[in-house]
């Protein structure tokens, strides 16, 4: 009997074939049921094709979102576009929005905006009803209305603050009410400030009284103390008469000198605390009295007046007898230095031939007395007709005497008004 012998290679294939045609089938099947046709005509609402990392342009009709918590990242110089004319893109530290000239980034910690050379940037948007504001290349914000929460436009400076009011050029606002502005009384005109006037001539120039509680006080110090106390200048100043040229000032430490050479007029006493008055070239007065407190108990004394400048000296000599003659000789020659004789010589004018000079004696107890004069010598010699003391009293012109007259032509000197005697 023949046998017959079966190969397994073709029986697998063919069960492959048969498995694989079965599983398409079913697979079709299943796809065929799940599709669903097109909506609309060709070539509407094809699927875009999907983005990828090419370098090819791709256009992205849809909007495209990035989920919470992704990134979208765009390398340096990487931009952004609509048709050409407005962009945005990143450069190195910075970020730019672009619409032709007009440019705003930011660059490291500035923002700029406009091109070089500045123009207007506007806000806009129906949040403010439809003006705008804009800040120009100056700097100047221009704002028509704005909108404060749903109290509507305020396109004016009251209806935004609720302050009202006006006021005049270089004045100084106060408020006139509580939301009212209106004129002070300081006028600033840019170079001075007046209260109380229009017309400031200095930097502070007050029209009106001026009540300063504290301390006024210069670069020099203070000029006027806290408390009202006292008035103060520094160096060689004092106090001045602008109207009349005169006043007080001091150069050192131990005058107060009058200034421009005035006269001191004084309506009452003067009382100098029992000191000096020192190097008065005249005094002019009406009685002088020195007075004198004895016991508790005051005393006037006068100093008798005298026509003419003169000087007095008085003292006594002692007469002597000597061949047949009783006399004294005065030598002025020899007086002691710093004596009455030898100062009342220094400071008189005997004149010639001392015709000035003027000898008063009176002796002690009866005797007949009389003197001669030695100019040439410079003694005056007294007589008697015996010996004993005689006072004498000489008196002589001072040295200067004929500067001063007997007219009285001092500037505001009145004097004692005395009757003239009729003979």
């Amino acid at each position: 009997m023949k046998k017959i012998f079966f190969s397994a290679k073709p029986i697998v294939s063919i069960l492959a074939i048969f498995i694989l045609s079965f599983a398409g089938a079913v697979g079709l099947r299943i796809a065929i049921a799940a599709w669903t046709g097109p909506s609309t005509a060709p070539p509407g609402s094809n699927v875009g094709a999907p983005l990828n990392v090419g370098t090819d342009p791709q256009t992205k009709q849809g909007s495209l979102t990035i989920q919470q918590g992704s990134s979208l990242y765009v390398s340096s110089n990487g931009r952004f576009y609509d048709d050409g004319s407005y962009m945005m893109y990143t450069g190195p530290h910075s970020f730019y929005i672009t619409s032709g000239a007009n440019t705003a980034y930011i660059y490291s910690n500035n923002i700029y905006l406009g091109p070089s050379g500045g123009s207007n940037v506007y806000f806009r948007g129906s949040t403010l009803t439809g003006t705008e504001w804009s800040l120009n290349a100056t700097g100047n914000l221009d704002v028509d209305c704005i909108t404060l929460g749903t109290s509507g436009p305020k396109c004016s400076w009251a209806d935004v603050t609720g302050i009202t009011g006006s006021g005049s050029s270089n004045y100084i606002s106060k408020w006139t009410t509580a939301t009212t502005l209106g004129n002070s009384q300081i006028y600033d005109n840019g170079t001075n400030v007046g209260i109380g006037t229009a017309a400031p001539a200095q930097k502070l120039h007050v029209a009106g009284n001026l009540r300063v509680d504290g301390a006024i006080v210069a670069p020099e110090g203070t000029l006027r103390d806290d408390g009202g106390g006292w008035m103060r200048t520094y160096g060689a100043t004092g106090w001045y008469s602008q109207s009349y040229g005169g006043g007080w000032y001091m150069t050192d430490s131990t005058y107060i000198r009058n200034y421009g050479s005035k006269q001191v007029y004084l309506t009452n006493n003067l009382n100098m605390g029992g000191n000096d008055i020192t190097n008065v070239d005249k005094m002019t007065v009406n009685t002088i009295d020195p007075a004198y407190n004895i016991n508790g108990e005051k005393f006037a004394t006068y100093v008798a007046s005298m026509t003419g400048l003169k000087e007095e000296t008085t003292g006594n000599v002692n007469l002597k007898c000597m061949n047949d003659k009783c006399f004294s000789i005065i030598d002025f020659d020899k007086a002691e230095k710093g004596s009455d004789l030898w100062l009342f010589y220094q400071v008189t004018d005997f004149g010639k031939n001392w015709d000035n000079l003027v000898a008063l004696l009176t002796p002690e107890g009866k005797n007949n007395i009389w003197y001669e004069v030695n100019s040439g010598e410079n003694q005056l010699l007294i007589y008697g007709e015996k010996e004993g003391r005689v006072s004498y009293r000489l008196t002589a012109p001072r040295f200067d005497y004929e500067k001063w007259t007997n007219v009285n032509s001092d500037e505001g000197v009145e004097g004692m008004k005395v009757d003239i005697k009729n003979y």
